[in-house]
């Protein structure tokens, strides 16, 4: 436990759970920090006053004071983290932590920041930009990262060039000598040659000290490279009786001829064989224009992207807000 020099520790909660102490609260001094548990009072609303979200039951003003005696207030239960917690507060679980107008606390990423090191009793009023709040509003023209059309291989720049309510258009913001990494083994040797308004063509040339590669993750380095102005041709030469793993198969290399690998499972049943050589071109065309991607499978495949971007398809997306809280309390849990 952390040490505390002002104020008095007390441990008001201690559940034993298979004899080892599961987790505690500090009643007293206490600073909120990365893992913990909390309970919030607090008003959402915007410049002109008008209130979006509260603790408060009845409809209050954007100043209305946090007090129990006078109004009926429900603790906001947050977890203070961007993991998702395994151990909880005792009679806590995961169903507990509430979101703000359907956002969880971390999720609204100037909140989350602000309210780090708050003092247990202490109220706070937090104003956020729409990047800070519940993000930049998704339209065309949005600009963002992505690796998700190329499997990770490399990001692309992408741009909304068209959207409706039913799908969206995006464009592949590339420029000529751009560097990509299209082979995980040759980083950056991949550079754009050509573009149009639709296709960009990309020539990829290997790095001299880099002709021996891992071209399956099972045979390292037992792969040579050779090119030439057109193509890339990659030759697998593992050892006789090397062992393996295939989907969960164990297989050995037992025969290697000019065309074929085989391969024999160890317990038993079918061969499988690969080829000797792949062979891929050294250009390749690559699409610019991504079109009608339907706009639920679009927000939920690039949300993360949109997100550390700064955009998101929130009802409150666009909108600067503010933030009255106040901490109750802080639970420590181990």
């Amino acid at each position: 436990m952390k040490e505390i020099t002002k104020g008095i520790i007390a441990l008001a909660i201690i559940v034993v759970v298979s004899g080892a102490i599961y987790g505690y609260e500090i009643i007293e001094e206490s600073y909120l920090e990365e893992g913990d548990f909390a309970e919030i009072y607090y008003i959402g609303y915007f410049e002109n006053g008008s209130v979006f979200a509260s603790s408060f039951e009845e409809n209050v003003s954007y100043d209305t004071p946090f007090n129990p005696k006078l109004y009926n207030l429900t603790p906001l239960k947050i977890y203070f983290g961007e993991n998702v917690p395994t151990n909880f507060p005792d009679d806590w679980s995961y169903g507990d932590i509430g979101d703000i107008k359907g956002s969880k606390l971390p999720e609204i990423k100037g909140l989350y920041e602000e309210m780090k090191g708050m003092k247990k009793g202490e109220e706070k009023i937090i104003e956020l930009p729409p990047e800070k709040a519940y993000g930049k509003k998704v339209e065309v023209g949005t600009v963002f990262r992505s690796n998700i059309l190329f499997y990770g291989f490399f990001n692309q720049t992408l741009k909304i060039i068209n959207m409706t309510n039913d799908s969206v258009d995006l464009q592949w913001e590339v420029e000529v000598n751009d560097t990509l990494t299209l082979f995980p083994f040759w980083e950056n040797a991949s550079v754009v040659t050509k573009i149009n308004e639709t296709k960009a063509w990309i020539t990829t040339t290997p790095p001299p000290d880099k002709l021996n590669v891992t071209y399956y993750s099972f045979w390292p380095n037992a792969t040579r490279v050779e090119w030439n102005e057109s193509i890339i041709k990659f030759i697998h030469s593992p050892e006789i009786g090397t062992t393996f793993y295939d989907y969960g198969v164990e297989y050995e290399v037992s025969n290697i001829t000019e065309d074929k690998i085989i391969c024999t499972p160890v317990e038993g049943g079918s061969n499988k064989t690969y080829d000797r050589i792949d062979t891929v071109n050294r250009t390749v065309e690559i699409d610019r224009i991504y079109s009608s991607f339907p706009l639920g499978y679009f927000s939920f495949l690039f949300d993360n992207d949109l997100r550390n971007a700064g955009y998101s398809f929130h009802e409150l997306a666009g909108k600067k807000v503010i933030f009255r809280v106040k901490l109750l309390r802080i639970y420590k849990v181990s």
